[in-house]
């Protein structure tokens, strides 16, 4: 003979079973904060060591700017013949022999 299940048997058997699942969902809780324990110390180090990205991006755009300089510059200066990029050497020697004779 099969047992007869009245409103009551299955209203008990829906709170155990949901007792059930609210063990389950606090140890898989209890789990994944066993895993993040430590996470915000270690995040916080790893921030003191990086550069945020507004920082990083000033920077950068400064060292373009002063590289396009350079370039500008340098590119000016293979414009120039032979004679003119030695002057300021031809000048320094001159003056130098000026300087030794005129004891």
């Amino acid at each position: 003979m099969s047992k007869r299940f009245t409103h009551a048997d299955l209203l008990e058997e829906k709170i155990k079973a949901r007792d059930r699942e609210l063990k389950l969902q606090a140890q898989e809780y209890e789990r994944r904060l066993k895993v993040l324990n430590g996470e915000g110390e270690r995040i916080k180090e790893i921030l003191k060591e990086s550069v945020p990205r507004e920082v990083f991006d000033r920077v950068i755009s400064g060292l373009e700017a002063k590289i396009q300089i350079l370039t500008n510059f340098k590119t000016a200066q293979e414009g120039k013949s032979e004679l003119t990029k030695y002057i300021p050497w031809a000048i320094a020697i001159i003056f130098g022999a000026l300087a030794y004779f005129k004891k």
